[in-house]
């Protein structure tokens, strides 16, 4: 047998990007403010479906705006308290020359990525108190949950319904009879309890 050498693939010249300018704050807090939003989301998509399911309780568009209020407000507490843990690393690396060892060793070299850092998580922090005082945005939030819950209960529904209807299908006539049977002795059984109260 002969082995033939692959001929080499033309990928072309490499051509580094040309370098970004750096985010804006704007853009920070923006981006922050869409992790922070999507978050609270979630927390309000859970507990509808929880309050669905497991609670058997009605929707109501009250609680779950306090609820997306009080993430919002939780939010803007864990964004103040990164800002006040990034003021003390820049305290704390103002003092340190040369360069970092791990990605958590600020040095004097860092501090102004770490006051960018800080300002922008006071402004998300602020940003988000002003949100969570907005009943409008809270209700276009809570919205958008709910819709987002209700499509999750949805697709749970039909893939339920679909494995009842594809075990029915599977199951021979005399097993379908037996097991509505047993279905009929505990329903039988449940009304004699219930006359016995």
């Amino acid at each position: 047998m002969r082995w033939r050498r692959r001929r080499r693939a033309d990928v072309g010249t490499f051509r580094a990007p040309e370098p970004a300018p750096p985010a804006t704050l704007e853009d920070l807090v923006d981006d922050g403010l869409l992790i922070a939003e999507s978050a609270a989301r979630m927390t309000v998509k859970n507990e509808v479906i929880l309050r669905a399911l497991r609670d058997r309780a009605d929707y109501r568009p009250e609680g779950a705006r306090e609820l997306a209020r009080e993430e919002l407000r939780r939010l803007a507490v864990e964004a103040r308290l990164d800002a006040r843990r990034l003021e003390e690393e820049r305290d704390r690396a103002e003092d340190r020359p040369g360069k970092a060892s791990h990605q958590s060793d600020y040095r004097a070299g860092d501090i102004e990525h770490l006051d960018r850092r800080i300002e922008a998580s006071a402004a998300l922090a602020e940003r988000l108190i002003r949100l969570s005082a907005d009943d409008d945005h809270l209700d276009g939030m809570v919205e958008v949950a709910r819709r987002q819950a209700w499509e999750e209960v949805g697709a749970s529904l039909a893939e339920r319904t679909e494995q009842a209807w594809t075990l029915r299908d599977r199951l021979t006539t005399p097993e379908r009879q037996r097991r509505m049977g047993l279905i009929g002795d505990d329903l039988k059984a449940l009304a004699k309890e219930h006359r016995g109260r």
